[in-house]
């Protein structure tokens, strides 16, 4: 693992301890060293991560700055992906800068980032594509798409089928369930949602969003 790669794993381990400050460092020092080793992917992947981490911060202190520099962080990672010329690439950073635009309430220009991720993508796996369909679908909805809701459910069916590290695709079907029990205001899918969160004691971030939207939906 090269130096920068591995400041960019220190990045997402340390986000999901909740160390925000150290995940922020670790994000500049991997943009320094992947700069220095000519890897323009990771760096786009890391600016995207540290966007993750701005969400997080927004969701412990409701700050409405840390979705500025959020959506400013998703912006660069999708510039940096353009830069290295490579379609495929500018997918993940796409996707992230379509959470931020739905978590603005965006929800057109959501859409349009993750219709233009699905159409750069060639070998993203089958999960990723599943994940990035529901958040499309999600945004749909939101703008007024009520069919959107049934592609949702196909895509979770497909998330579920599809065969991906147990830690992504917990994240990410606990994530749809969410979304279905926004939408539709559905106990049962919560429910669903709390299952996966419950089975996985990595999942401390998801469980707090779960017991937000929870809150909400009382």
């Amino acid at each position: 693992m090269s130096k920068g790669t591995e400041f960019l794993s220190d990045t997402n381990i340390q986000r999901e301890k909740e160390e925000h400050l150290k995940s922020l460092i670790s994000s500049d020092q991997a943009i320094v060293a992947l700069q220095e080793e000519g890897n323009t992917s990771k760096m786009a992947e890391t600016c995207s991560a540290r966007s993750i981490t701005f969400i997080h911060l927004h969701a412990e202190t409701k700050d409405p700055v840390y979705l500025i520099l959020a959506k400013s962080a998703a912006s660069v990672a999708v510039d940096v992906a353009r830069l290295g010329g490579n379609k495929t690439e500018l997918a993940i950073p796409l996707l992230g800068l379509g959470r931020i635009h739905s978590k603005l309430n965006e929800h057109q220009e959501a859409a349009e980032c993750y219709k233009q991720a699905l159409e750069n993508m060639s070998d993203l796996s089958p999960a990723v594509v599943a994940d990035i369909r529901i958040h499309l679908a999600a945004s749909q909805y939101k703008t007024g798409d009520k069919s959107a809701v049934d592609r949702l459910k196909k895509s979770l069916a497909d998330l579920e089928k599809a065969d991906e590290d147990s830690y992504n695709k917990n994240v990410w079907v606990s994530g749809a369930y969410m979304k279905l029990a926004e939408l539709l205001k559905s106990k049962d899918h919560l429910i669903k949602a709390k299952e996966i969160i419950d089975s996985d004691p990595r999942l401390t971030i998801r469980l707090k969003q779960w017991t937000e939207l929870s809150s909400k939906l009382k």
